[in-house]
Parts: structure tokens; sequence; C-alpha cells
């Protein structure tokens, strides 16, 4: 994975966050369904049965996705920064680059 982010330009907007969030709800909104189907949970921690501590771990689980999806964002800043001190971005990278953090700063 690390080399995906070190060899490829790929930018992460900050509103792509609600993508990743929905394709994780929609992916536990399917462990329901095979727990309908199959009366098995996909994990252990999904059981209602457990009580209270089921509902910590969706909302736990709900968090360390978004918070994974920023570090992920700083991580492609940073490699964006070093580019730019040791001179490997052109002129349309600093641009697209600067867009990006004014449309950040402004969401």
């Amino acid at each position: 994975m690390m080399m995906d982010v070190i060899f490829n330009r790929m930018q992460l907007p900050n509103r792509m966050v609600l993508f990743v969030f929905f394709t994780v709800l929609f992916y536990m909104f399917l462990a329901f369904v095979i727990y309908a189907t199959e009366n098995v949970w996909v994990y252990p921690f999904l059981d209602w049965s457990q009580g209270p501590r089921t509902a910590i771990w969706y909302f736990v689980v709900a968090i360390l996705v978004v918070v994974i999806y920023f570090i992920m964002v700083g991580i492609h800043l940073l490699r964006d920064w070093i580019a730019r001190k040791l001179g490997k971005l052109d002129q349309s990278d600093r641009v697209s680059i600067k867009s990006e953090a004014n449309i950040a700063s402004t969401a």
C-alpha cells in the first residue's frame, strides 16, 4: 500500500470520506443480511446479544474509518510536501495541490 502512495499521484479530497463511510455502512448492512439468512455473524463483535458493548464497537469502527481516512490524507499531503522540497513536482502539480488545499480549507 505504501508503494502506491509513494509512486502514484492520486489525491484524496476530503469529501471522499463520505464514500468510504457509506461503504462501511453498506458492509455492516450486509452483515445483518448474512445474519438474517445464515444466522451467523460475520464478525463476533457485531453480535447484538452482547449488549451495549456491541453498540460501542459499531461506533468505534465508524470513528476509526474516518480517522484512518484522514491519516491517509495526511500521508498524501506529506508525500506532496516532500516532492515539492525535492523539486519533483512541476508547476501544474503545484497548482492542483494549492487548489485542493483551498477547496479543503473552505469545506
